[in-house]
């Protein structure tokens, strides 16, 4: 395959920034859902299979991935995701495979980070691949169904010694303006990993309000406001 044959000879052992410090947060256990395309996986030829502690549904297309820490840039800050380091994704075209790991979602710029692996040729370690153009999610609060009250928006969550829970919905991937600048500079056409992005779909840890919930809450809290002023005039 053309992609894989360009990409794999442009690049040898090519490392990307470290993340910045971080705080870890006690956190309740989960595990992200990353929903491919499988329709798109069928008819370019495309076969997907678990890294590590994954696991993956071909029939739903759905690849879970246990969330192994919360982190914060700052206090309050922007949280980002760490996912297991050894897991993920391998997917498989003709004779080539390519490896993808050690996820990590970033809040603040809603990008997904991972490493990216073919063999002894290409090595990329800690690099942005992903921006989500749709994303909501929140950290703690208390879940009533399918509704969360109470928590914080995962790019301003103060630091905590309790165990919260988290929640995030992100889709309408793209190639991260990182990515594209970096295959640019090292002679490579971002057309050539654009299927990153068109194959998944969304990415899901816990729940998350739905908007319809946010204008429910809004209204109950005018609400509120409403009565006691009337209370108070009386």
């Amino acid at each position: 395959m053309k992609f894989f044959k360009q990409f794999s000879m442009s690049f040898l052992a090519v490392a990307a920034t470290a993340a910045s410090a971080a705080t870890s947060q006690p956190f309740v256990a989960t595990t992200a859902s990353v929903t491919l395309d499988t329709s798109y996986l069928t008819a370019n030829g495309y076969t997907v299979s678990a890294v590590g502690s994954s696991t993956y549904n071909a029939t739903t297309g759905v690849l879970t991935d246990p969330v192994q820490g919360v982190n914060l840039t700052g206090n309050p800050g922007p949280v980002s995701i760490d996912f297991s380091d050894t897991s993920g994704m391998a997917i498989k075209k003709g004779l080539t495979t390519v490896k993808l790991t050690n996820f990590t979602y970033d809040a603040a710029t809603n990008s997904l980070y991972g490493d990216i692996s073919a063999g002894l040729l290409l090595n990329l370690t800690n690099q942005s691949l992903l921006t989500a153009t749709t994303a909501v999610g929140n950290f703690g609060g208390v879940v009533s169904g399918n509704d969360v009250f109470g928590a914080q928006e995962l790019n301003s969550v103060t630091s905590s010694t309790i165990s919260r829970r988290l929640g995030l919905s992100a889709s309408n991937f793209v190639l991260s303006d990182a990515f594209n600048t970096f295959l640019t500079d090292n002679g490579v056409d971002p057309a050539a990993m654009a299927f990153v992005a068109t194959m998944v779909k969304s990415v899901n840890v816990g729940s998350v309000p739905e908007p319809s919930t946010y204008a429910l809450m809004g209204l109950g809290l005018v609400g509120i406001a409403f009565t006691a002023r009337r209370k108070m005039a009386a």
